[in-house]
């Protein structure tokens, strides 16, 4: 319901809907224009990630700040208060943040030591804990089995997958339309589990209820929910249990991904935008 812009001073805007103070700038206010963020005095905004009502940034300190909803504890400052409209810090011991994925109501961040930190909602186990307690208002730390390191994380709906130090992809949480890749659609709650045969992954993005990947040889794949052509595969599927290998044509491949709601957005080779589902009813 809101949208933020980084600026290369290391500000950043936002604006949209304000229901929850999820635009940071002090306000519950709706937004038509960019509305400047109340980040701490004499701190710069690295680089940001935007939910369904809340919003996360890391600093130039590598240290983290959350605001906005906060009904499941998305935020991650221990609190129970109902939202912010201003940023919040995340307490992570000493680590400093790599990388953060905002969900529709979960969080997830990769810490410098290569770990894996998520909280908030856990009604579909999407914090990957191994069991399913309704939330955690602050960071717990996921297993992502013996000897892993993560170095990429995306949290869609009620779901996140995260990138391994050896290219491989595990993904948890809500599976109703097989977005977790696993080949059923039973969904899971712990991040050691077995992972998505795909092999060399080195970008992922995942939306609502489906996921993308690109691998080493740009070839892009995705999977889960296609009701609205999300995919790419050129059915409208709803439940697209298993990665399928997804022809962008003119022998393109994918340089970068996004996954919205219902639609899927790439970069290519030739450094053009393609995207498909949603009301655009295409194929790529």
């Amino acid at each position: 319901f809101h949208s933020c812009a980084l600026f290369d001073d290391g500000n950043l805007s936002c604006w949209g809907g304000n229901s929850e103070g999820q635009i940071g700038d002090g306000t519950q206010d709706d937004q038509s224009v960019p509305s400047p963020v109340s980040t701490p005095i004499g701190k710069k905004v690295l680089s940001i990630s935007t939910g369904q009502r809340h919003t996360c940034a890391i600093l130039d300190d590598a240290s983290l700040e959350c605001w906005g909803r906060n009904n499941h504890g998305q935020l991650g400052d221990g609190s129970s208060s109902p939202s912010s409209n201003t940023p919040v810090s995340v307490d992570f011991s000493g680590k400093k943040v790599l990388a953060v994925s905002v969900g529709d109501s979960h969080t997830c961040a990769v810490l410098d030591d290569w770990s894996l930190s998520c909280w908030g909602s856990n009604s579909d186990g999407q914090l990957g804990i191994g069991s399913t307690p309704s939330s955690s208002t602050s960071p717990v730390t996921v297993d992502v089995g013996t000897g892993a390191e993560s170095v990429a994380v995306s949290a869609g709906g009620a779901h996140t997958c995260v990138l391994l130090s050896d290219t491989s992809l595990k993904c948890w949480g809500a599976n109703g339309n097989g977005q977790l890749g696993y080949g059923d659609a039973n969904g899971l709650n712990d991040a050691s589990s077995v992972g998505v045969v795909l092999s060399s992954v080195i970008a992922i993005d995942v939306g609502s209820s489906h996921s993308c990947a690109i691998d080493s040889s740009n070839g892009l794949h995705c999977w889960g929910d296609g009701s609205g052509g999300q995919v790419g595969d050129g059915s409208t599927t709803s439940a697209i249990t298993s990665p399928q290998s997804i022809d962008l044509g003119q022998v393109l491949g994918a340089i970068a991904v996004t996954a919205g709601s219902s639609f899927t957005c790439v970069t290519a080779t030739n450094d053009l935008p393609r995207c498909w589902g949603g009301t655009l009813g295409n194929s790529p």
